[in-house]
């Protein structure tokens, strides 16, 4: 029998759980794959996740569903939309997007900018680095030498003139920021772990272990993790990865990082370069570990089942079969209420202990699942118990139900 109960003010209460999902980021020979996912539709890339999950597996030919506004008075646009675009379009034309709207992990290189200039023109190579190229990096400045406090590696000008790689993990793969310290990149040549650098400190720095190279320990760059941004900056032998100590040489550990036909031995510095122009890396595959932090609203209900209720039931077999008269759980014996029998002859569901005893009598019950429903008794949703609770009058039960918001 349903029982219609109304949460009291300390039965429910809103607070946040805050999770560490993983993600594994692999770049090889021209593509990534996100948490080593594949294929997910025909219209995805591999290694993007997707906004709105639409028109994910609608084939060539088929309509697509897209965005789109008019544009007004109000002058209100589409993000996507560049601003040239825009303006050039007449009131009342129809301004549309594009679906699924993707992102993923995003790698830029930055070559070093004032190599060889004399010391007395080194302004030369800082107004080089405010080149258009590196606007990107050079918004960072800011932010970079906010975290100074927490090491001297976050100092804009370790990267402002030198070759600087630029990962950006965009905000709705990590949510709120990167978990500290759980960043891992790996470089691999061959099938071999060749190097592996990570913040083991927890201060934003990433501590290069070098597997096959001249030295380790060198910090190879560092990480912001409110922002989703790993820097990679490394200079002389410090960036080698080469298994013999020539640190100038070519030997036979190469592969084309830049994008040309031009090789070179493995460096930090090519680090991500899975995919530049038409050539690709085929020999080295990169991959970056990291957690995510996403704070989850979660609503938590306790459902009260108190002592003396909750003994009653709609199941046909509730009432004995021996019991002579109506059926019926309620007759109605006056036109203005609706009165309960009060022969009815309940089945006795206690079961002695004893051989061939019969128990006393009890009501019991068994709860075996709970309704939420809104102030206008409409069903929101419904929580099951794995197996039914057994209720009887002189025992209370609780249920802690959670729902995400």
């Amino acid at each position: 029998m349903g029982h219609l109960h109304k949460f009291e003010q300390e039965d429910t209460f809103i607070n946040e759980i805050q999770t560490h999902p993983q993600y594994s980021v692999v770049m090889y020979n021209g593509s990534m794959y996100l948490n080593d996912r594949a294929f997910e539709g025909q219209n995805l890339t591999n290694g993007t996740v997707n906004l709105y999950e639409l028109n994910v597996d609608r084939a060539g030919g088929v309509d697509k569903i897209y965005p789109w506004v008019y544009k007004d008075a109000s002058l209100t646009g589409l993000r996507t939309t560049n601003r040239e675009e825009f303006h050039s379009a007449s009131y009342g034309d129809i301004i549309t997007g594009s679906y699924p709207m993707t992102s993923s992990v995003v790698r830029e290189y930055f070559p070093a900018y004032g190599a060889g200039v004399p010391a007395a023109d080194a302004t030369t190579a800082i107004k080089d680095a405010y080149s258009a190229a590196r606007q990107r990096l050079l918004a960072l400045t800011n932010t970079l030498n906010h975290y100074k406090h927490l090491s001297l590696s976050y100092s804009y000008e370790n990267y402002q003139i030198s070759t600087v790689t630029l990962l950006s993990i965009p905000s709705i793969i990590f949510g709120s920021a990167i978990k500290k310290g759980s960043v891992d990149l790996k470089f691999y040549y061959t099938g071999s772990l060749i190097a592996r650098a990570q913040d083991i400190r927890k201060n934003g720095e990433l501590v290069s272990t070098m597997i096959s190279g001249t030295t380790s320990g060198s910090v190879i760059g560092t990480v912001l993790y409110n922002e989703g941004f790993i820097l990679i900056s490394t200079s002389g032998s410090k960036g080698d990865l080469n298994s013999t100590a020539a640190a100038t040489a070519l030997n036979s550990e190469v592969d084309t990082y830049a994008g040309t036909v031009a090789q070179d031995n493995p460096r930090w510095q090519y680090f991500g370069a899975y995919s530049s122009g038409s050539t690709y890396a085929s020999s080295s595959v990169f991959t970056i570990d990291f957690k995510g932090t996403h704070n989850v609203p979660t609503l938590t209900m306790f459902a009260n089942a108190k002592e003396g209720e909750l003994n009653n039931s709609l199941n046909p077999t509730f009432i004995s079969s021996s019991h002579t008269g109506s059926r019926n759980y309620e007759t109605i014996t006056n036109p203005a209420r609706l009165e309960e029998d009060v022969n009815y002859s309940l089945t006795n569901t206690i079961q002695s202990p004893f051989c061939s005893h019969s128990a006393d009598f009890a009501k019991q019950t068994y709860i075996s699942q709970v309704g939420i429903y809104d102030d206008e008794r409409n069903l929101l949703g419904v929580a099951k118990v794995a197996r039914p609770v057994r209720k009887v009058e002189d025992n209370a039960y609780t249920f802690k139900l959670k729902l995400d918001l």
